[in-house]
């Protein structure tokens, strides 16, 4: 179970960071 928790919170930050590149992307092609 811990385990699994780990993993999760893992995916969960890996979208957020790939999120993040992504809007860094747009800002800078924008601005």
């Amino acid at each position: 179970m811990t385990t699994f928790r780990i993993f999760l919170l893992m995916q969960v930050y890996s979208d957020q960071s790939k999120t993040i590149n992504l809007i860094n992307q747009a800002y800078k092609t924008i601005f």
